[in-house]
C-alpha cells in the first residue's frame, strides 16, 4: 500500500517512540516467546542517530510512520538490519531495504543480514518466508543461545589444567586471526560485536606439548549493580577448536571446565553463550555441562547486494 504522500527519510529524534512501537508490534507478530524484548526508544536513538556507521530510515505516509529499517555496519563493511512495519504496509520494506543497501554499498560492503527468532529445531517461520521474498537466503545452520547459572555448576575436585594457559595482549589478535583462518565467522562476529557494556576479553588456550594452540575459550565480563547488589555476568562465551587437531572429547571438556573455573574465580553468576548447531558434539558438551537454559534459537539470513 503506497500513495503520492509517501516520504522516505532518515530517522529523527522525534520519531523514536513511534519507531519503537513499530518494532515491538512486528516482534509480537513473528516471535513466539512472550519474554522477548526489543530495543527501547533511547537505545534506538543511540544506535541510529549521530553514528556514522549506522543509519535509520522511515517511511512516512500522511504524516504517520508506517515502516522503519535501520542498518548497522559490521566487520568488513557489511550491514545488519532491524525493522518494524505496520502489517498493511509490508511493501514499504522493499524501498527501505534499498536505502540500507545503498548505504552499505557506499561504505564498500556487499551484503546485508537479518536474524529471525525461531523455536528450537524450527527451520521455517513467517518471518523467514517474508525475508526470502526480499531476496535474503538462510544460513545452513541455526544458532542457539543458552545460559548457565554458574552457582549451580560444580567444579571437579581435581581439574587438570596441564597445557591450559591465559592469553593476553597481542595474543588476543592471534586468536582472532585463527578464527578467520579456520572460517569460524560466527564466533569471530560474536567476539567483535559483544555489547560495549562488557569489558575486555578473557581468553584461555589449550596448547599441544609443542606449544601450538589447539583450541581456546573466550568471554567478556559485565558488572551489574541492581540496587547496590553487584552482579557479574559473562556474555559472548565461546569455544573454538582448531580443525587440524583431532581432539578427544575429554580434552575439549577439560578446556571448557577450565574456562568455567576461571569465571568462578572472578565471581561470575551467569554465563551466556551462542551455539551453532552444525557441531553436535560441541552442543552436547555445553548442554551436559549445564548450558540447558535455552534463551533463543536464531537463523541468520543474508542478501548479497
Amino acid at each position: 500500500m503506497q500513495n503520492k504522500d509517501t516520504v522516505i527519510r532518515e530517522i529523527s529524534a522525534d520519531d523514536l517512540q513511534d519507531v519503537q512501537v513499530l518494532v515491538q508490534q512486528t516482534a509480537r507478530r513473528y516471535v513466539w516467546d512472550p519474554l522477548f524484548t526489543v530495543m527501547s526508544a533511547e537505545e534506538i536513538g543511540e544506535e541510529y542517530l549521530g553514528d556514522d556507521d549506522n543509519r535509520g530510515y522511515v517511511a512516512v505516509i500522511d504524516s504517520e510512520i508506517k515502516a522503519f529499517m535501520g542498518v548497522s555496519l559490521t566487520e568488513g563493511g557489511s550491514g545488519f538490519i532491524r525493522y518494524g512495519v505496520d502489517e498493511q504496509y509490508n511493501n514499504m520494506l522493499i524501498t527501505l531495504l534499498k536505502q540500507c543497501e545503498s548505504f552499505v554499498q557506499a561504505r564498500g560492503g556487499s551484503k546485508v543480514s537479518s536474524f529471525s527468532i525461531t523455536r528450537f529445531g524450527q527451520i521455517r517461520n513467517k518471518e523467514i518466508s517474508m525475508l526470502e521474498q526480499l531476496g535474503f537466503e538462510s544460513d545452513e545452520y541455526a544458532t542457539t543461545s543458552a545460559l548457565l547459572f554458574l552457582n549451580n555448576w560444580r567444579e571437579p575436585d581435581h581439574l587438570d589444567t596441564t597445557n591450559i594457559v591465559p592469553i593476553t595482549g597481542a595474543g588476543l589478535d592471534v586468536l582472532q586471526q585463527m578464527l578467520m583462518d579456520d572460517g569460524d565467522s560466527v564466533t569471530r562476529v560474536q567476539w567483535k560485536s559483544t555489547s560495549k557494556a562488557f569489558a575486555g576479553t578473557v581468553a584461555i588456550a589449550l596448547q599441544a606439548p609443542s606449544g601450538e594452540i589447539q583450541g581456546f575459550a573466550h568471554y567478556k565480563v559485565a558488572r551489574l549493580d541492581p540496587v547496590g547488589n553487584p552482579i557479574k555476568n559473562v556474555n559472548g562465551f565461546a569455544l573454538h577448536f582448531r580443525p587440524q587437531f583431532e581432539l578427544a572429547l575429554d580434552e575439549k571438556r577439560r578446556l571448557l571446565r577450565a574456562a568455567l573455573s576461571s569465571m568462578k574465580q572472578l565471581g561470575i553468576c551467569n554465563v551466556a553463550t551462542n551455539m551453532r548447531l552444525n557441531d553436535f558434539q560441541l552442543f552436547v558438551l555445553l548442554a551436559t555441562e549445564g548450558f540447558d537454559e535455552f534463551v533463543a534459537n536464531v537463523v541468520r539470513l543474508t542478501k548479497v547486494i
